[in-house]
C-alpha cells in the first residue's frame, strides 16, 4: 500500500470558529473549507452562499443518476473533515476517513496515517472526495489509494475546482479544467462516468469580488460585521441571477467547480 501526503482536511478549531476568523480566511480566498456555518446549508450572509448550494444540488443530482446510496452500501468519505453531506447517504453505513485532529467537530471512523486510510482494500461500494484534490501533495497516490478502498464495480464521487481563489489548508496546489480532469482520471486508472461544472465564469468572478467587498466592509467601526452580511447578502442574489443567465456550455468549459463520477478502469469500463 503505497503512501502519501495527504493534509488535514476541513475541520475548524474553536479558536477559529467566529465570524471575524471566517471574514480574515475569505479574504484570502479560503470559502469552501473553512467556515462556521453548515456547508450544506449555509445562510444567504455566507460568503460561498451560492456555489455551496449548487455544489450540494449537483451533489444529489450525481447520487441519484449512479444509484450511489443504497441499502447495504459502504461509503468512506476520504478526507471526510466534519462530512457535512453525510446526511445525502441515508441508506448507506457511511464512514469518515481523516487525520484524527481536535479541530474537527466529529472525529474520524478510520484514521489517515501517513496518507494512507487504515482500513483492508475492496472495503466500499463508493468512496466519496468533497474539495479535498486540490489540497493533495501526490495527485497520483491519492487517486491510487482511492482505488485501493473501492471494491469491483464500485465508484468514485469526487468534487473539487476549476477556478478559485487560492484557499491554503494547509496548502492549496491545484486546479483543472474538466479536460484536465478527465485526463487526470483516465491517468490514475479511472474511467470518468461524468463531469459537469458547477457556477460559470459570471457567477465566480463576482464571488471572487466579494471577498474585496467583505473586507473593506469588516473594516467599518462598530458596524462592519453588519455591513458586511448585508452586502454579501445582496452579492450573492446577484451571483445566482448572473449564473442562472449563463450558458451551460459556458458553464462547463469554465467552472468554478467540478463534480466528478468515476469508475476504476480495470472493472470492465475503458476510456472512450
Amino acid at each position: 500500500m503505497k503512501k502519501m501526503n495527504l493534509q488535514p482536511s476541513s475541520g475548524v478549531s474553536a479558536a477559529e470558529d467566529s465570524r471575524s476568523a471566517e471574514d480574515e480566511r475569505f479574504s484570502s480566498g479560503e470559502v469552501i473549507r473553512s467556515h462556521n456555518y453548515d456547508r450544506a446549508d449555509p445562510p444567504i450572509t455566507a460568503s460561498a452562499w451560492y456555489p455551496l448550494r449548487q455544489l450540494r444540488k449537483a451533489i444529489a443530482e450525481e447520487i441519484a443518476s449512479h444509484r450511489l446510496d443504497a441499502s447495504g452500501f459502504d461509503i468512506v468519505d476520504f478526507g471526510a473533515g466534519d462530512a457535512p453531506y453525510r446526511r445525502m447517504f441515508s441508506l448507506s453505513t457511511y464512514r469518515m476517513a481523516d487525520i484524527a485532529e481536535a479541530g474537527h467537530l466529529t472525529q474520524p471512523d478510520l484514521a489517515i496515517v501517513q496518507g494512507c486510510v487504515e482500513v483492508e482494500d475492496d472495503c466500499a461500494d463508493v468512496v466519496v472526495s468533497f474539495q479535498v484534490l486540490e489540497h493533495v501533495d501526490d495527485v497520483a497516490l491519492y487517486l491510487g489509494e482511492a482505488r485501493r478502498l473501492l471494491r469491483p464495480g464500485g465508484k468514485l464521487l469526487l468534487t473539487t475546482h476549476g477556478v478559485w481563489p487560492y484557499h491554503p489548508h494547509p496548502r492549496d496546489l491545484w486546479r483543472w479544467t474538466p479536460e484536465g480532469m478527465r485526463e487526470e482520471l483516465i491517468r490514475n486508472g479511472f474511467f470518468p462516468l461524468a463531469i459537469r461544472g458547477v457556477v460559470g465564469p459570471l457567477g465566480w468572478t463576482d464571488q471572487i469580488r466579494m471577498s474585496a467587498v467583505r473586507r473593506v466592509a469588516n473594516a467599518l467601526p462598530g458596524i462592519g460585521n453588519f455591513c458586511a452580511s448585508v452586502m454579501t447578502a445582496i452579492l450573492n442574489m446577484k451571483i445566482a441571477i448572473e449564473d442562472g443567465c449563463t450558458p451551460d456550455s459556458i458553464r462547463q468549459r469554465d467552472p468554478a467547480i467540478i463534480v466528478v463520477v468515476a469508475q476504476p478502469i480495470q472493472d470492465g469500463a475503458t476510456p472512450g
